[in-house]
């Protein structure tokens, strides 16, 4: 192709120059000169054409892998905002599990936490948040070992407070036995 077409007159260029050599060589000068002005007259436009046309077939290579390049930049750019966006969308999903893994545990215990503020003793702390093995169960399992806590002491303060009044009701009745017979010496 193009390099052909450079090589071709290059090489008639050079094969002109070897007779003119050798004519000189002969000192047959006067032949010689002509004979180059005329290979180079027919030959260097064919060269010239050549190189222009190389030149063109240069610069269109250049243009089209700047082409190419400038596409896959742009693909790559693509890609980069593609993956930024997956990354987004990830952490949210991600941010939004972790968020409700803290936070219903702890409306949870809030909830527990307001029926013992109102004098609700009788549920236990629900076994999942007990079981948890992190600063959630901990507060769990302190709140269960307080609601155990407080049975224990109502149980026996409830035990003290029969016993009170079994007590008072027994000295009630002696009370008024004692009335009874101190009455019936003061009538006799």
């Amino acid at each position: 192709g193009l390099i052909a077409a450079i090589k071709q007159p290059l090489d008639r260029i050079r094969s002109t120059n070897d007779r003119i050599l050798a004519l000189t060589q002969e000192q047959k000068g006067a032949e010689a000169g002509p004979q180059l002005s005329r290979a180079l007259g027919e030959e260097m436009p064919k060269v010239e054409s050549a190189l222009a046309a190389y030149e063109t077939f240069v610069k269109q290579q250049q243009q089209e892998e700047e082409t190419a390049v400038n596409a896959t930049i742009a693909q790559i750019g693509l890609l980069l905002l593609l993956l930024g966006a997956v990354a987004v969308a990830l952490a949210a999903v991600l941010g939004t599990a972790i968020a409700r893994g803290i936070t219903r545990p702890l409306a949870i215990a809030v909830t527990y936490q307001g029926e013992l503020a109102k004098g609700d003793i009788s549920r236990d702390v629900p076994a999942e948040q007990v079981a948890r093995a992190d600063e959630v169960g901990e507060m769990a399992r302190a709140m269960e070992e307080t609601v155990v806590s407080l049975r224990g002491t109502i149980k026996d303060m409830t035990s003290s407070v029969q016993t009170l009044a079994s007590s008072s009701t027994e000295l009630a009745a002696i009370s008024s036995q004692m009335t009874g017979d101190a009455k019936q010496t003061a009538t006799k």
